[in-house]
């Protein structure tokens, strides 16, 4: 999890040399930057579209068989030739940042939503939350476009037609169940967090953070 990456970085350190090249593949906006800050080396950025659900210690469930994508520096694209050898989906593509902000939209919109809700992915497909969905998706499209990434409109349709199809638990509604800390404040948190740097008001992702932190106080974390 991404607000766990400074133990294991502070972890890896000892073992990390100039010509060490770590990967960064955690959710939402931030892990490169907190590793290149700890570690002296060359960090690449990652995301991946496998979907998967924890079941129980040593135990996951894989729903697709999705890709993997590096930034599409020498490092990433050494990963990403590396993971296809090993017979894994995956590219260094030159969006590679609009891609990751893409990724970014869907996560801010079903895991916290999942989240507050207790439902799976499907569920969050009715009429009630249609007008929710979208001015999430909009304001994260807003902060894109400060931070030099357009993200073209029709993204959101493929959000709706990927929840009206995904029958998973996101990692975040997982995480509260089982009382753990979530990553809100790389996901919608760091939509707030920009926006504020650019002036923005994103009131329905600032909505979904509180509500996000007063679960995680319910539950202890």
């Amino acid at each position: 999890k991404t607000h766990e990456l400074p133990t294991a970085l502070k972890q890896l350190k000892p073992l990390v040399h100039e010509d060490t090249v770590i990967v960064c593949l955690q959710n939402g906006l931030g892990s490169k930057e907190l590793a290149e800050k700890a570690l002296k080396c060359h960090v690449v950025d990652s995301f991946t579209k496998l979907r998967g659900m924890f079941l129980e210690p040593g135990k996951v469930r894989v729903f697709t068989n999705g890709i993997t994508l590096f930034d599409n520096s020498p490092s990433g694209k050494k990963c990403s030739a590396t993971l296809k050898h090993a017979g894994m989906k995956a590219n260094a593509p030159d969006n590679f940042e609009i891609q990751q902000w893409e990724k970014l939209c869907i996560n801010c919109i079903v895991n916290p939503l999942t989240a507050i809700l207790n439902v799976e992915t499907q569920e969050l497909c009715v009429p009630e939350l249609d007008e929710l969905r979208q001015e999430i998706f909009d304001e994260c499209r807003a902060v894109a476009a400060q931070e030099g990434v357009k993200i073209p409109k029709r993204v959101f349709k493929g959000i709706c037609d990927h929840i009206e199809a995904s029958k998973t638990k996101p990692s975040m509604l997982q995480d509260v169940l089982r009382g753990n800390k979530t990553e809100i404040d790389f996901l919608n948190g760091m939509i707030v967090q920009l926006a504020h740097r650019h002036g923005i008001p994103v009131p329905y992702n600032e909505s979904v953070v509180s509500l996000i932190k007063a679960l995680e106080k319910r539950i202890g974390v």
